[in-house]
């Protein structure tokens, strides 16, 4: 709100306006009860909006009133009728408008600094950090005192306290909650390096700003440099300040002092800044000689002390600003004499979505050709809306694109201004500038990725499994195989074309090649196809100019030369990224985005909830936990277990009563998906070692291990041990998934449920009369019921995604999680012939780490009714790569 003169807050009159900013209007008033001048800062109106920020912040200006010191400019209350901060007036200039007039002498330099020191030692002595240090926020009075301004309100205004500016000097405060992480926050020619990632930081941020203000008032020039934010950033994140800048009379030990404040790694930097205050000392007690060095050489010659190489891809900030880096560098890469330097940084979810579950964060992430948009799959962080969401790599949220509802795995037309998307039974189109999608094909059960040329064609999978086909972006055109299933393969997936636009290479997935993918080439002039390479990931192959084949073998993104004539690799692969996943997308503007697999990004926990959904506390660390199987005794919890994210799964038991913990199976490969007999005295899981199949032990670990599976009976995984002496799984046998049952007094097994769609977890009802399990008929899952044994009816108890079904113990309830966003949902339950299901509600949000990771995701104490759920605790950024070229060997 603007303030006139004249007018009242409180008891406060309005004089006139000093100033306005990202943090506010600043006024000067009177305080007409103790007869002084004051500040009144006004915040602003999107931040005076928001309740909850505003009590927040209403806390925080009490902790900073509590910073009663010579060098600080004093908080003295707050207005909340007017959303108002009443502050101590600082008479003079501020130390940006000095240091415009030129660099600074020494001996005028040095008490400047030393209170600035004072104050941040005493903010940090009380754990108050100030965020966003620089000259504009230091009054310098006539008398020489120096007053720090504004000391914790980055922190205090929360993440829309700033408003966009281009100057540099005065570039945004962009701020965040202290506990978010991944918003980038203070001003862009200042922030530490940790800062501009988005990380959360201490009291080394306000070091690192010491530093760059104190070679600025030296030198008269900034320590980092740009035209823009975004160059700035860069600055501050790959290059040295111009040493050179500090003139040659500067003390060696006030040198000293600001390359130990401009260390990069925080674990390096000056640690706290009464180190800084003592220096600065010693240096004016040796009249500015600096006495405590040796001789000083001119500051031309003198390089920085021995530190730890700058890394050329620096792992940039998430977020708004860092993504803004990638633009810079793009515009930097086309002028620059010499090759511009490769750079990496990572991008933040973006705050407005919810991330869908089952995978990572950018939800099948498709990078535009112009390499300036992303779009993905995920849910309104409000509404739960699922569709299409682009964001410009230089913004922070992201926009849902109007017609995409429902929308998933996005790709671009090669004018990135067109996406194509599955969603209700079609492959579909829309303009991002405003109109009606249209359908262009059907899909009736979804598709995973495609690919669009210059001529208007598309290759995609529009039947999941199925093979690939062609078929026109304008619409009105009759799908055409493009590929053609091969002997044990089941599906094809994530197509993409090769520079000529006719060939493209894909996935070919099948049971038969022990869950591996194969990539081939095809040609839309021929059904006939050529293996290229297989790895260990589905959707992780493109293609990048000049000639490369980029895919990630192992969790290693990789480089190869491909002769795109011949088609054939060339020479040998090279490594580009660790930890990386996919899918890959490479632009022709040189940008490269994947996405990482850090061991937090995949992590989850398992923790305790009660049956109302609230939770009771964690089982665990944030660490690789699947399959959460409670013993029917309510006595033990069985987990599967691993260390790593390319660790092997095994089984552990947990005594319940003692909270120890048990190992179970030790084999190298992966044990998973544990069950437990009816006694609560064996477990029967899930082995991927050779032979694969079920395996059977007592709880207890007496005893070997026991194979309860044909060797036909690959990928199985049992879901429910029911009293009558049979396990309800599924196994990949064929083109999909089915559910069957085996008898443990003889092995046979009994088929189920049998379809040409992939059916998993089947489950029995109390009563033993139905059963409910998970089917994809069509993008995503479905829970369905049926009889027990299956009839031919199949009624469905979902429609918005569902998955993983488990019966309360009176059968009143099915709780499932929701295949759309992870959470964990329930139903009542009307018995019937058949039963009815109504009021489906969510009793956790989750989400819960269903699907690939975990054939069950939670479990429910029978005698307590409590539950025990799989959360994912983080998950995936995308990692924007650009110039990766540089990391290619000669």
């Amino acid at each position: 709100m603007a303030l006139t003169a004249g007018e009242r807050v409180g008891p406060y009159e309005i004089v006139g306006p000093l100033g306005a900013g990202g943090m506010g209007e600043v006024y000067r008033a009177r305080d007409l009860k103790l007869n002084r001048a004051v500040a009144i800062k006004v915040l602003p109106a999107t931040f005076a909006g928001d309740s909850d920020r505003l009590a927040r912040f209403e806390r925080e200006a009490q902790t900073l009133a509590a910073l009663n010191h010579p060098n600080i400019a004093q908080i003295y209350g707050f207005e909340s009728a007017a959303n108002a901060l009443v502050m101590e007036l600082v008479e003079g200039e501020d130390l940006s408008l000095v240091i415009k007039r030129g660099a600074l002498a020494v001996s005028d330099a040095l008490p400047i600094a030393r209170q600035i020191a004072d104050a941040l030692e005493a903010a940090h002595e009380l754990g108050i950090i100030h965020r966003d240090l620089k000259p504009a926020n230091v009054k310098v009075r006539s008398d020489g005192t120096v007053k720090v301004l504004d000391f914790g309100l980055a922190k205090a205004l929360g993440p829309d306290g700033a408003n966009a500016s281009a100057e540099v000097m005065n570039s945004p405060t962009l701020t965040a909650r202290g506990t978010e992480i991944g918003m980038i926050l203070g001003t862009a020619a200042y922030m530490a390096p940790e800062q501009a990632r988005g990380k959360v930081v201490d009291r080394r941020a306000d070091i690192w700003a010491f530093g760059v203000v104190l070679f600025e008032m030296l030198s008269g020039r900034r320590a980092f440099d740009g035209e823009d934010v975004s160059t700035t950033l860069a600055a501050v994140l790959m290059k040295d300040p111009d040493w050179s800048a500090l003139p040659a009379s500067t003390p060696a030990a006030l040198v000293r002092l600001i390359h130990r404040c401009l260390e990069r790694d925080p674990k390096l930097r000056l640690r706290d800044i009464g180190e800084a205050r003592i220096a600065l000392k010693d240096v004016n007690n040796a009249g500015g000689a600096g006495a405590l060095d040796a001789p000083q050489q001119p500051a031309a010659a003198r390089q920085a002390p021995s530190r730890r190489p700058v890394v050329p891809w620096l792992v940039a900030g998430l977020g708004l600003a860092i993504a803004a880096v990638a633009l810079g560098f793009s515009a930097l890469r086309t002028t620059a004499p010499a090759p511009a330097a490769p750079v990496r940084f990572t991008i933040a979810y973006p705050p407005n979505v919810r991330p869908l579950s089952n995978g990572s964060d950018y939800h099948g992430a498709s990078l535009s050709p112009d390499g300036l948009r992303v779009a993905f799959s995920g849910a309104d962080a409000k509404t739960g809306k699922i569709g299409v969401y682009v964001r410009r790599l230089d913004a922070i949220e992201a926009t849902l694109v109007k017609g995409t509802e429902e929308g998933r795995y996005p790709f671009w037309a090669p004018s990135s201004q067109t996406i194509a998307f599955y969603a209700r039974g079609k492959l579909n189109r829309v303009d991002l500038d405003g109109g009606s999608p249209l359908a262009i094909c059907d899909a009736p059960t979804g598709g995973w990725g495609g690919s669009w040329n210059a001529d208007d064609i598309i290759v995609a999978g529009i039947t999941d499994p199925g093979p690939l086909v062609k078929v026109s972006a304008k619409g009105g055109d009759t799908p055409t195989p493009v590929t053609t299933l091969q002997p044990g393969e089941t599906d094809h997936d994530w197509p993409r074309f090769l520079p000529d636009g006719r060939h493209f290479v894909y996935t070919a997935w099948g049971v038969l090649i022990n869950n591996t993918a194969f990539y081939n080439i095809a040609s839309l002039d021929s059904k006939e196809t050529g293996a290229l390479f297989k790895v260990l990931s589905h959707d992780s192959f493109t293609y990048a100019d000049p000639g490369f084949a980029l895919f990630i073998r192992e969790g290693t993104l990789m480089a190869q030369r491909i002769d795109v004539g011949t088609m054939a690799l060339q020479g040998d692969a090279m490594a580009l990224a660790a930890n990386a996943a996919g899918p890959i997308n490479a632009s022709p503007s040189g940008a490269l985005s994947y996405t990482t697999t850090t061991q937090m990004a995949v992590s989850n926990r398992l923790i305790w909830i009660n049956a109302d959904g609230k939770e009771e506390g964690a089982i665990t660390e944030p660490g690789f936990y699947a399959d959460p199987a409670i013993s029917p005794d309510g006595s033990k919890l069985a987990y599967a277990r691993k260390d790593s994210f390319a660790g092997a799964y095994d089984i552990w038991i947990r005594d319940l009563g003692t909270g120890s913990d048990r190992q179970l199976t030790f084999d190298p490969a992966d044990d998973r998906s544990p069950v437990w007999s009816p006694a609560s005295d064996e477990i029967v899981f899930s082995a991927s070692r050779k032979p694969e199949g079920l395996y059977r032990k007592r709880a207890n670990g007496a005893g070997a291990e026991e194979r309860i599976t044909t060797k036909e009976m690959l990928q199985t995984w049992p879901y429910q041990w029911h009293s009558n002496g049979f396990i309800t799984s599924h196994s990949d046998q064929g083109a999909s998934y089915d559910i069957f049952s085996l008898s443990l007094s003889d092995l046979k097994t009994t088929p189920i449920v049998h379809s040409r769609l992939n059916e998993e977890r089947g489950s029995v009802s109390p009563d033993g009369q139905w059963l409910s399990y998970d089917a994809r008929e069509s993008a995503r899952f479905e829970v369905f019921l049926t009889n027990y044994p299956p009839s031919a009816s199949h009624l469905p108890v979902t429609t918005e995604g569902g998955a993983e079904a488990k019966w309360s113990k009176d059968g009143k309830h099915l709780f499932y999680v929701s295949s759309a966003t992870g959470a964990l949902m329930v139903v009542d339950v009307t018995p019937g012939d058949p039963p009815t299901f109504s009021g489906h509600r969510q009793v956790h949000p989750g989400p819960l780490d269903w699907g690939w990771e975990s054939s069950h995701s939670y479990d429910i104490d029978r005698k307590t009714g409590r539950m025990v759920i799989e959360v994912l605790s983080a998950t995936r950024d995308l990692t924007v790569l650009l110039n990766w070229q540089g990391l290619l060997k000669k």
